[in-house]
């Protein structure tokens, strides 16, 4: 999803049209997990994948972390659920940062109202849905400059499974970024001394 979005990111695109394209991969995924059952387009237009991405794509980073500009209006009561937590309602500028923030979530109460909606139950498959309540739910975030022709990524460290799987065994990739590499060697002694949570404690 993040991917998708990020590689969409340019000066000029509505943020709108982003946060659909996380909701169609959204989709596209939990269909092929067997979570969702359905066409896909009826399952957009019906909104039900609000219900797993309960949440806009992002928002602006500058003085606040959840900085101002985004022209939205979270108070009206008739906005299409698809769009009611966005903190971002307008085309990007050059200059401007974002967060990408994608993620699946499944949260029982958000989603159980669908289960007992005979109209919109149909699109779920509860029986797959079931094992996957324990998991919570995933988000990946990066912060990005926004400009003329694309982006760039300012919190760019390794989250592809086979770059953590690395880590996670001790081998370090060249590639990466000096601090992104301090910090996960940090990590990985932490992880394999006696006390697993003494990470948490010191970053």
């Amino acid at each position: 999803m993040q991917e998708q979005c990020i590689a969409e990111l340019k000066e000029g695109v509505l943020w709108d049209d982003l946060h659909v394209l996380a909701h169609k991969v959204a989709i596209d995924g939990l269909l092929a997990f067997g979570i969702l059952k359905g066409d896909k387009d009826e399952i957009l237009r019906e909104r039900i994948s609000t219900a797993f991405m309960p949440h806009g794509l992002g928002h602006f980073l500058g003085m606040d972390t959840h900085d101002t500009g985004g022209q939205c209006d979270m108070t009206d009561d008739n906005l299409d659920p698809m769009f009611k937590y966005l903190r971002i309602r307008r085309l990007l500028p050059a200059g401007c940062i974002v967060t990408v923030e994608p993620s699946i979530r499944f949260n029982e109460h958000v989603i159980r109202p669908l289960l007992r909606d005979r109209r919109l139950s149909k699109f779920i498959n509860e029986k797959v849905l079931n094992r996957y309540w324990n998991v919570g739910g995933v988000s990946i975030e990066d912060d990005l400059l926004v400009t003329e022709s694309g982006s760039m990524n300012l919190t760019d460290v390794p989250k592809d499974p086979d770059e953590l799987e690395k880590i996670l065994s001790g081998v370090a990739a060249d590639s990466w970024p000096a601090f992104a590499t301090y910090v996960l060697s940090q990590m990985i002694q932490s992880f394999q001394s006696k006390n697993r949570l003494m990470w948490i404690q010191r970053y």
